[in-house]
């Protein structure tokens, strides 16, 4: 599977074991000025389609040791990498266990966008109130994971996915957007 997705195993005569390599070497696109959330002070970039780069981005504000990523593969065809970024001490271990089982459940052939990821893991659908923040803004992101949040980073999706939120979330995000962080 693994060169399937363009990694290389490198493999030598005198050792019995082999080591992977990550060479996929796909075409990004560059990081650029977020589009749909505008900053009028504070960072302008936003979140690329290739999930790596977007951890990195994140990874730059924090570079912390607690700063923890637990990586979920879903989709039978699709390979779809998941992370989830949380601060072990301010996050909640029950919402983690939750929000792992329910990404863990998702067994169809791919999992194509942030939409079709709600889909699967929201409580009530029909709901009037979003039960997730969608953001393009790794500013945005930080904040809420340092607020004890989790950001679920799906490859192939320039935005991220923050959980739990309740009703005050989504004022707050307004106000920083308009704001500038």
């Amino acid at each position: 599977m693994l060169f399937l997705g363009g990694d290389s195993v490198l493999l030598t005569h005198s050792r019995t074991t082999a080591h992977q390599l990550d060479t996929k070497g796909r075409p990004q696109r560059s990081v650029e000025d977020a589009h749909n959330e505008i900053a009028l002070k504070g960072a302008h970039q936003s979140f690329i389609e290739t999930g790596s780069q977007n951890i990195t981005m994140i990874r730059r504000y924090i570079p912390h040791r607690e700063l923890t990523i637990k990586e979920i593969v879903i989709g039978v065809r699709s390979k779809t990498k998941i992370s989830i970024l949380y601060l072990k001490v301010v996050a909640s271990e029950d919402v983690l266990k939750e929000l792992e089982t329910r990404i863990q459940n998702i067994t169809i052939d791919a999992v194509t966008s942030n939409g079709k990821l709600i889909e699967f893991i929201e409580d009530h659908p029909y709901s009037p109130f979003p039960q997730f923040i969608l953001t393009e803004r790794p500013d945005l992101a930080v904040s809420h994971i340092l607020q004890g949040r989790f950001v679920t980073v799906m490859d192939h999706s320039p935005n991220v996915l923050i959980t739990p939120t309740n009703f005050i979330s989504f004022f707050k995000q307004s106000m920083t957007t308009v704001q500038g962080g």
